[in-house]
């Protein structure tokens, strides 16, 4: 409740007469006066350099400059007197640029239209009162609550004594009495719509609890309708000493709506994610710009950090040291993967992504090397707490989501074991859908489709052993080794660990200069090579191990990652390091090229099975019977088919069921269309029918339909009758 005041008869009666006098002149179209001006009116110039004190204490240059305006025809200065000054007081308040004189105009003709109060010079009041936020400015609380303040927009909430409440009109016989009764003992505003790149809304509220509590929390945009969880969350944030009153909880968005400023409310764009953006800026913690925000996962510690000529001397040293700690013909091979990630944006790679597999026994400091390398682009990967453990410490769908967030930047995903989890599989699948580019596709509670989100990672994975069962997954991987004798010091790799944060100087040089014209144009130059620097790998692989499987896709691996290493050596600085394992880089290339051939050879489906096959009969498990001899008794269970001078004849049905058993149930075997395919692709069918791959034979008088495959190649080189007789055959 406000505090009423004793007032002295002879100032009523002259209130009450003036306002007859004024309500009759308002009825014949009188237009209203100010009140003539008193000989001993406040100067002009102190009540403007009271308002331009007044524009951050009262919420904005809006109000204060309505409060201007009222002071001025309070003290009887005529309109064309106030315009001057109103001018006067656009002119000077903070960026004029954006107030003009038309709404310092405005303000005034708003003030004019309402009858003059009395001089404070004559009453006294406060000119320091600013107890009324809500409404912009007021001498006191009561003489702000006329009919120009009421349809001010925060009615019918204000702020009063640090706390927000809501006013209601109370008739008396002598007038109108304002009740305040309190909705909060906290005063809170919106300082910042947020809106991210979903279209999802939140709002950002501030607030300052009664007893001195501040608290910022983010709110969406739907949540702020509920009146219940708004309450409980603003509860929450304000501490356990401010509530919000009994029954008033629907009273809060409103109130904070309408007590908020539209000069004070930013306009932010939020991001849940790092990479490049429309406009070619480099969304990166650290490196925001105004209006625009980045929250990701704590699990992912990318910062950007501001550099300096030493600063990126001394992380060229320590990459130095890094490239050193083991052989650089491997250690190049993930530094340019790391480096080519910012750089495929621009050099047209986003979609021929794939990852490095560090690949070494327990203790071979693989981990290690691989957080050191990864705080190129954050210090805080050196901890283990932010490591990110395949199966371990992290489901695959946990891990997908992380990835979405590490857009154009590599991820690290550590230490993968086949034993933990679901193994291989977990892997598999994870390989093959941050390669694809995107989530999968799920629908909401309305069985309406979300939005999935896109994937532009380039991962990084370290682990004893890799799956050789996939032959796809296998080809989006590079795989290096680290061979380090467990146990033995590595002090180059220490070195470098206890000077990992200087490594962020060099990250940070690398994306400001593809950020920059210069750097961009460059790197669209060097992806202009990649289909020649493709062929070329192709040709190697083809050439050596015509069995490998996606001979293309390990190609445009190798490729890109020569040419993300010719990049990084055309940068003015870092490229002065790198330059120098130019050689060494290609070397390290072309023995991953011989090592990737016969890894995705061995993993074709066709060539699996094969090698079961081999198995099965050379341990005397399964038997091939010659075709010109009859099959025995104890031979029926274990026959997989015949064999002669012409070649192996295999019951298809009988042989794939045996691989399957050999294999284990956890091992998807191709469909025979795909077998039979990969296999003539290999030469290895011999003869088959006139419409299908497989062919009809006679044994003893019966017809049998068979696959007839070469008998020497079958054998894997072991053709002649000496190999055969050791076989069993």
């Amino acid at each position: 409740m406000i505090t009423v005041q004793p007032v002295p008869h002879h100032l009523i009666d002259e209130l009450n007469a003036e306002a007859d006098a004024l309500r009759a002149a308002q009825e014949k179209g009188t237009p209203t006066k100010p009140r003539p001006a008193s000989t001993g009116r406040t100067d002009a110039q102190v009540l403007l350099a009271e308002a331009l004190g007044k524009v951050g204490e009262l919420g904005g240059r809006n109000h204060a400059g309505f409060y201007l305006a009222c002071q001025l025809r309070d003290e009887g200065y005529a309109e064309s007197e106030a315009e001057s000054i109103m001018d006067d007081f656009a002119a000077s308040v903070p960026d004029p640029a954006t107030y003009s004189a038309s709404e310092a105009a405005k303000a005034m003709r708003q003030a004019y239209r309402e009858p003059a109060r009395e001089p404070r010079a004559q009453t006294g009041r406060n000119p320091g009162y600013t107890g009324y936020e809500g409404f912009g400015a007021a001498p006191s609380f009561a003489d702000f609550l006329d009919a120009a303040e009421r349809t001010h927009r925060s009615w019918p909430y204000a702020i009063q004594d640090g706390q927000i409440v809501l006013l209601q009109e109370k008739k008396r016989k002598d007038g109108v009495e304002i009740e305040q009764i309190p909705v909060a003992d906290f005063v809170a505003t919106i300082t910042a719509e947020i809106v991210d790149e979903q279209g999802n809304k939140l709002y950002t509220l501030e607030g300052e609890g009664k007893r001195g509590r501040h608290f910022a929390v983010d709110v969406e945009a739907e949540v702020f309708g509920e009146d219940r969880r708004l309450r409980a969350i603003l509860e929450a944030a304000a501490g356990a000493m401010d509530p919000v009153r009994a029954g008033m909880g629907n009273h809060l968005g409103p109130a904070i709506k309408l007590l908020t400023q539209l000069e004070d409310l930013a306009q932010i764009h939020l991001f849940h994610r790092t990479g490049w953006n429309d406009d070619r800026r480099f969304l990166l913690p650290g490196r925001e710009v105004d209006g625009v925000r980045i929250q990701i996962a704590e699990k992912l510690p990318y910062r950007y950090s501001p550099w300096t000529a030493e600063d990126l001397v001394a992380g060229l040293k320590t990459l130095d040291t890094l490239i050193n700690a083991f052989r650089p013909e491997v250690t190049v091979i993930p530094l340019a993967l790391l480096f080519q990630a910012p750089a495929a944006a621009a050099a047209g790679w986003t979609n021929e992504r794939y990852a490095v597999f560090v690949q070494g026994r327990t203790g071979s400091l693989k981990t290690s090397f691989a957080q050191a390398a990864m705080c190129l682009y954050g210090q805080d990967f050196i901890k283990d707490e932010r490591l990110i453990k395949l199966g371990q410490g992290a489901t695959t769908n946990a891990v997908m989501r992380f990835a979405t967030e590490a857009h154009d930047l590599p991820i690290l995903i550590d230490n993968f074991k086949l034993n933990t989890g679901l193994g291989a599989r977990d892997l598999i699948s994870v390989i093959h859908n941050l390669m694809e580019g995107g989530e999968k596709d799920r629908l909401n509670r309305a069985s309406e489709l979300k939005e999935s989100r896109a994937l532009r990672c380039w991962p990084l994975f370290t682990g004893e052993d890799i799956p050789d069962t996939d032959p796809a997954s296998l080809a989006r991987i590079l795989i290096i080794s680290l061979d380090w004798q467990r146990g033995t010091p590595n002090q180059a790799l220490t070195d470098v660990q206890q000077a990992s944060a200087t490594l962020a100087a060099v990250g940070a040089a690398w994306v400001d200069w593809l950020a920059s014209g210069d750097g961009w144009a460059v790197a669209e130059a060097i992806g202009e090579k990649m289909p020649a620097y493709r062929q070329r790998w192709a040709d190697v692989l083809r050439r050596n191990y015509p069995d490998a499987a996606n001979i293309l896709r390990v190609a445009t691996n190798l490729a890109t990652n020569e040419l993300a290493w010719e990049l990084v050596c055309l940068h003015p600085t870092i490229g002065q390091v790198a330059g120098a394992y130019t050689a060494q880089h290609k070397n390290g290339l072309m023995e991953l090229a011989h090592s990737m051939g016969r890894e995705t050879s061995d993993a074709l489906e066709a060539q699996i099975v094969l090698n079961a096959l081999r198995d099965l009969v050379s341990t005397g498990q399964s038997v091939l019977v010659n075709r010109s001899n009859d099959i025995l008794d104890y031979e029926k269970d274990r026959m997989l088919g015949w064999v002669d001078d012409d070649g192996v004849y295999l019951i298809m049905n009988v042989a794939l069921k045996a691989v399957k058993m050999l294999l284990g149930s956890g091992h998807v075997m191709p469909t025979n269309r795909v077998l039979y395919s990969q296999l003539a692709e290999m030469g290895m069918i011999a003869s088959s029918g006139t419409n299908r791959q497989t062919a009809l034979i006679w044994i003893n008088g019966k017809a049998q339909r068979v696959l007839h495959l070469f008998k020497h190649k079958f054998f894997d080189g072991v053709g002649d009758d000496g190999a055969a007789q050791d076989l069993g055959l």
